[in-house]
């Protein structure tokens, strides 16, 4: 299911707020996809399963933010320095 017009607004303030320009959004999308199909076909319902999903997304952004963005942003990592990981996790 698709909401028109909702991911093109959040795009930008994500930009903003993080202050670089992240590319494995679609990784992040795909990853909640396959936590919800795994859950539904294991018996889940539907609702839960996109419940789950949602909740496993959100972990793997914080773990991410503070496993890999944050210790970068406070080396003061250059922009180019910032988008290697993204491209590596993006190609995954």
């Amino acid at each position: 299911m698709q909401i028109p017009g909702f991911a093109i607004p959040c795009t930008p303030a994500i930009n903003k707020t993080l202050n670089f320009v992240n590319f494995a959004y679609g990784d992040f999308v795909a990853f909640a996809a396959y936590i919800a199909l795994f859950a539904n076909t294991s018996g889940m319902h539907l609702a839960s399963a996109f419940l789950i999903a949602i909740l496993a997304t959100i972990v793997l952004g914080v773990f991410m933010e503070k496993v890999v963005w944050l210790p970068m942003r406070w080396k003061n990592a250059s922009r180019t320095t910032l988008i290697i990981p993204i491209i590596s996790i993006s190609a995954e």
